[in-house]
């Protein structure tokens, strides 16, 4: 069985006002003014004195740069990145192209000729269309 929540009733204007009343009218804290600070007093007699802090180094800025980057791997990350950057800029479009094709060199097998799918067809299939919208493009 699921639970159905409703919305909560609209808050009305005087609602807060109400509230507030209410609390001023409950009666006060059973504890007295005295019994309150005589339970502080011994409260902070009891505490431990507080220690002196050690104070941290303070890091240079190179350091934070470097925690900032992440360390060695952080680093060697954006070396890498920063190194095929320069190549991509600097390498002329020749060298980019023999890249792809050394890269792609079986893009061919991808695309037979039509006379490949014609030869496997079955018996039966009619091709022609088949052809028709493979020229097309």
């Amino acid at each position: 069985m699921t639970k159905r929540y409703s919305r909560p009733p609209a808050l009305q204007p005087d609602a807060l006002d109400a509230l507030l009343a209410r609390e001023a009218a409950r009666a006060p804290d059973p504890v007295s003014d005295a019994l309150r600070a005589r339970l502080l007093s011994d409260a902070l007699t009891r505490m431990p004195p507080p220690r002196p802090g050690v104070a941290q180094p303070r890091r240079g800025f190179l350091v934070r740069i470097w925690q900032a980057i992440g360390g060695v791997p952080g680093f060697a990350g954006m070396a890498t990145a920063g190194l095929a950057g320069v190549w991509i800029g600097a390498a002329d479009p020749d060298s980019v192209s023999g890249l792809s094709t050394a890269l792609w060199q079986g893009a061919a097998l991808v695309n037979p000729d039509l006379a490949d799918w014609q030869a496997d067809a079955p018996d039966g299939f009619e091709i022609d269309p088949l052809l028709a919208l493979l020229q097309e493009n």
